[in-house]
């Protein structure tokens, strides 16, 4: 159970989220169309109050609130249905989690969660063609979220082509979210729309965009005191200034800064960790596995993942690990050194086991050992057992 909690957090937190996001939506959907059969209701009750009232007067009205009830239904029911598919998907994801501990199904259910990580991992990092093949080749869309990372591909696609529309449109729609979590992604954005104005050369463009945005005045206003110095001086400068501070602002790679903490924003939404499971599996793995011996050339082995290539950049941040009772691996077989398979030292100070140094003396037609680090020739006599107390 503490693995599926650990593992699957976002196999249910992503679902449950955009349930609770179309609920509120579709609350203020059903709200709204209330208040309007309200209201027409409250004019049908002043009509019907009055004496001698037109016929085809009162037949307007009436038909106006009868239009309102069928859109009210109609909304309604499309809230419903889709709050219907949102649970059902819940559903089947905890059946689905339900199946791990079927030993019937544990073998398919293992190589799906790989797959899963490895889509997830993919639509993190932006490759979505690769999440969406891998997870239709597999039979799994129903268990990755694709949809979500959809919203997320367009706004990245438009901020990369320096167009902030979709990006403004996506923080409106998550504006009380985003709120919560203290984002400073749309106030990024605006300013880097000032930027792009004052790099165009229309700067009094970029002064009433200042002071729609900039300003702390009306309901649009993102007002930061120190922001507002910084961005205002830019007005006074030419993008091709040396003075860093603003030739940081005018540079073109502050578009990719946007998109790099838009995914973090987005993520944070649904509250899904900065690092994919696929990454903490992976990390988890090699940091019990990881000791001082895999970051030596001379001493790293074939068959341990650490002292792989890829592996072991990846492992060099990560802890060693921690072993309350040490082990002695063989160099050269990679077999553990003990009671039932002692260490063996040569006489130019090399220690192998007792099976390495048998089948280093089997390769040798006179029986002679050649040491696997240096080269050098040495008959079996001269190999000594050593203890270690």
């Amino acid at each position: 159970m503490a693995e599926i909690k650990a593992l699957e957090h976002s196999t249910l937190i992503v679902p449950y989220e955009v349930l609770n996001r179309t609920f509120r939506t579709a609350q203020k959907v059903v709200d709204r169309e209330v208040s309007h059969v309200t209201a027409t209701n409250d004019k049908v009750r002043k009509i019907t109050s009055k004496n001698n009232v037109p016929v085809s007067e009162a037949c307007h009205e009436l038909d106006e609130l009868i239009k309102k009830l069928f859109v009210l239904k109609n909304k309604s029911n499309d809230a419903l249905d889709q709050e219907k598919s949102k649970l059902t998907q819940i559903q089947n994801r905890v059946k689905y989690l339900k199946d791990q501990s079927d030993s019937k199904k544990a073998i398919v259910w293992k190589h799906h969660r790989l797959n899963r990580m490895l889509v997830d991992y993919f639509l993190r990092n932006g490759y979505y063609d690769s999440a969406m093949t891998l997870s239709k080749t597999e039979d799994i869309p129903h268990l990755v979220d694709i949809e979500h990372f959809q919203v997320a591909k367009q706004v990245e696609a438009s901020l990369k082509q320096k167009n902030p529309t979709i990006c403004l449109q996506w923080c409106h729609s998550n504006k009380s979210k985003l709120k919560k979590l203290q984002s400073t992604l749309e106030l990024n954005v605006r300013i880097q729309e000032f930027v792009e104005l004052v790099k165009s050369g229309m700067r009094k463009d970029a002064l009433v965009y200042a002071r729609k945005y900039f300003s702390g005045k009306g309901p649009d206003s993102l007002a930061v005191p120190e922001i507002q110095k910084t961005v205002m001086a830019l007005l006074a400068f030419r993008p091709d200034t040396e003075i860093k501070r603003y030739k940081d602002l005018f540079d073109s790679a502050r578009w990719n800064l946007l998109v790099e903490q838009f995914r973090k924003e987005n993520l944070a939404l649904y509250q899904l960790s900065a690092q994919s499971t696929l990454e903490i599996v992976l990390q988890s793995g090699l940091a019990s596995m990881k000791t001082p011996h895999c970051f030596h050339k001379d001493e790293q082995k074939r068959d341990c993942p650490v002292c792989n290539r890829l592996f072991n950049k990846l492992a060099k941040p990560l802890p060693f690990a921690h072993s309350s009772h040490s082990r002695l691996l063989c160099h050269h077989t990679g077999e553990q050194m003990n009671e039932h398979n002692p260490p063996m030292m040569l006489p130019n100070g090399h220690v192998y086991s007792e099976s390495a140094i048998v089948r280093l003396s089997s390769m040798s037609d006179d029986e002679m050992i050649v040491c696997p680090r240096t080269k050098s020739l040495f008959s079996n006599d001269e190999v000594k057992k050593i203890y270690i107390m």
